[in-house]
């Protein structure tokens, strides 16, 4: 335990130090926290349950038995393509787990970098929140890094419907949950009232779902057919937060669609340039299409108050805004630098009071220690 707190303090304090200070060596540091967060993610023990099942379905790949847990993900066949490839070629599960990361890294960070050139403070952000929760959810970390990569093409100025949904087929893919960041194209929709509506019905359906039992998930389920869904049903008990936690998790979500309000109205109204006259000006695109996959996102919220295991819906759109507030940290004007700075602290321990099992196993399962 107390190797898990130093570690984490010491990436925590020195990425925040050198990133919100903006000192030299932040791409030395960004490079070694990659390196340490390998690592970790690489050499697991396989006592997670979900780490277990793709430990045994690796060794099944290369022992070339098929057995019922490869039938299990034939549904994600990109993921059990990648799979396959690396089991036959020899290589380890430490091996193949030290790659996939990389590679997924290599995806959400190609994205970032059109954000903030900070990645330093971004990787000390992702390592609070959502790295403890990846380093067992592999197919989710490589759905989700597909997903951030396609959203390039919905955000920034160079567009393309159908690049973003090749991205989310193959996404898919590699987690069959993904399919639902097809919603992400309700940005192109230019009524405001669609987004308040959202984050409005969102925040009121997070709170009917915490305060009441109602099994309305169990009976889309029993509707549809579909054995994950009723699944997730029954394991609410299991999964279902506490109301403090819904709390924690209500203010952390709703923190960044607040803050995209703030910084939406705050472009839109004037700045203050050395020696000019306050000046009127639009928002920036990409900062109007954030804020409106935040609020998209928000749809999200009634199923993490029935399982947190829905948790991972939103992680597209926390990365996105993690790189965003690591760009608006430089802001010109002391004012805005505090804002930021002061915004990125909340949030980190709203996160971090939510997370702390998770970062307790991110060492406490390594076989290195």
């Amino acid at each position: 335990m107390t190797l898990t707190f130093t570690g984490s303090l010491v990436l925590l304090g020195t990425g925040l130090f050198i990133g919100l200070f903006n000192l030299k060596g932040r791409t030395i540091y960004a490079l070694a926290v990659v390196f340490v967060m390998t690592m970790l993610f690489a050499f697991r023990l396989p006592e997670e349950s979900d780490t277990e099942a793709y430990y045994s379905l690796y060794e099944l790949l290369q022992n070339r038995e098929p057995g019922q847990l490869v039938l299990t993900y034939g549904v994600d066949r990109f993921f059990l393509a990648i799979l396959r490839f690396f089991a036959k070629t020899g290589l380890s599960f430490e091996g193949f787990r030290a790659i996939l990361f990389l590679l997924s890294m290599g995806l959400i960070l190609s994205t970032v970098r059109k954000l903030t050139g900070n990645l330093s403070l971004f990787l000390c952000i992702y390592f609070i929140f959502p790295f403890g929760s990846d380093i067992d959810q592999i197919r989710q970390l490589l759905a989700t890094a597909i997903i951030v990569f396609g959203l390039r093409y919905l955000l920034f100025t160079k567009k393309s419907v159908p690049k973003y949904v090749l991205c989310v087929a193959a996404a898919a893919l590699a987690h069959m949950s993904a399919a639902v960041y097809i919603v992400y194209l309700l940005i192109y929709i230019k009524k405001d009232i669609l987004y308040a509506v959202c984050a409005a019905a969102g925040a009121v359906l997070f709170w009917a779902s915490m305060l009441t039992n109602w099994d309305w998930i169990g009976s889309i389920g029993r509707l549809t057919g579909i054995e994950k869904i009723t699944w997730y049903s029954s394991s609410i008990s299991t999964y279902k937060m506490s109301l403090l936690f819904g709390l924690f998790e209500f203010l952390f979500t709703y923190a960044f669609l607040a803050l995209s309000q703030l910084l939406y109205v705050q472009r839109g109204r004037r700045v203050t340039l050395d020696n000019f006259d306050e000046q009127y000006f639009e928002p920036d695109e990409t900062e109007r299409n954030i804020r409106k996959l935040c609020c998209i996102s928000m749809i999200a919220m009634p199923f993490i108050a029935y399982s947190l295991t829905f948790e991972r819906l939103l992680r597209p759109m926390i990365i996105i805004y993690y790189g965003l507030i690591c760009g608006r940290v430089y802001e010109k004007t002391t004012a805005n630098r505090i804002l930021m700075s002061l915004a990125l602290l909340v949030i980190l321990a709203l996160r971090t009071s939510i997370s702390l099992p998770y970062l307790t196993k991110i060492f406490t399962n390594c076989t290195l220690f």
